[in-house]
């Protein structure tokens, strides 16, 4: 015979309070994230010029974070709950916004910590404590990859965000042309390409590589300087300017028109 015993009014409380937090907190948490991904794709769609490998990316992590947060979230305990909504939360919408901002492989060293973290509270939800510990500890050397994707993205940030009051001249160097270096010191001409460089968002090459590069570094008054790569076009885009700053590539509508205006026919 099995006997059903009632629950005590303490507990009856407590089960009923849960039931009612994970109600509300679900669509909340959901309809937050759904937000960020309709944001995110109508920016894509109307600010960002086409960048076929960087939609598949973000179409990815969004079907991801959907399926994270409308199957898995639900069966978290309070604390599993919580470390959802302060920690993939937050990393699931820096990786939508970041993928209409910088190139993937700044945002590589994310992607992996979320991915550790959902195996690791898929694990404690189904009782895998030991799993769950190890994968936790694969979050020690990620954090060290994540500053060196900081860094990345500070790079871009710090390109987009040059004043032309800030820069001294900007230096371009061949490095398959047969011809001299070109230096840019006059602030008309300076004021026209840093504004153009305000316009660059990543670009993810398909099968393709960067055409008649120059070496370009932009030497600031303060003494520090910023370099890339630059080459003419790209398979999606002929007429816009291809920057690379070592692995990450970047695309610019703006640039070649603005070295035309400026005097600088790095092409011709």
């Amino acid at each position: 015979m099995v006997r059903r015993y009632p629950l005590a009014n303490g507990d009856r409380e407590g089960e009923i309070s849960q039931m009612s937090t994970t109600a509300k907190s679900l669509p909340a948490t959901v309809t937050a994230y759904v937000g960020v991904v309709l944001l995110t794709f109508v920016w894509r769609v109307l600010a960002i010029p086409r960048d076929f490998g960087g939609c598949i990316l973000q179409f990815w992590i969004a079907v991801a974070g959907v399926l994270f947060f409308g199957k898995l979230f639900p069966r978290l305990n309070v604390g599993g709950r919580r470390v959802a909504q302060w920690v993939l939360l937050p990393v699931a919408t820096l990786l939508m916004l970041g993928t209409v901002y910088f190139a993937p492989q700044a945002l590589f060293p994310f992607l992996f910590v979320a991915l550790i973290v959902v195996g690791a509270l898929y694990s404690w939800s189904t009782s895998r404590t030991t799993q769950a510990l190890l994968l936790s500890l694969l979050l020690v050397p990620l954090g060290v990859f994540c500053v060196y994707g900081y860094q990345r993205m500070a790079l871009a940030t710090r390109l987009r965000s040059l004043q032309t009051s800030d820069v001294a001249e900007t230096r371009f160097a061949p490095l398959s042309e047969n011809t001299t270096d070109i230096v840019v010191d006059k602030p008309e001409a300076l004021e026209i390409i840093v504004a153009s460089l305000k316009g660059t968002y990543p670009y993810s090459p398909n099968h393709e590589g960067i055409e008649r590069p120059w070496r370009v570094t932009v030497a600031m008054q303060d003494g520090s300087s910023v370099e890339f790569e630059m080459g003419h076009g790209n398979r999606a885009h002929p007429s816009f300017a291809w920057l690379q700053f070592g692995v990450e590539v970047y695309q610019d509508p703006q640039l070649c028109h603005a070295l035309a205006a400026a005097g600088v026919r790095p092409w011709d």
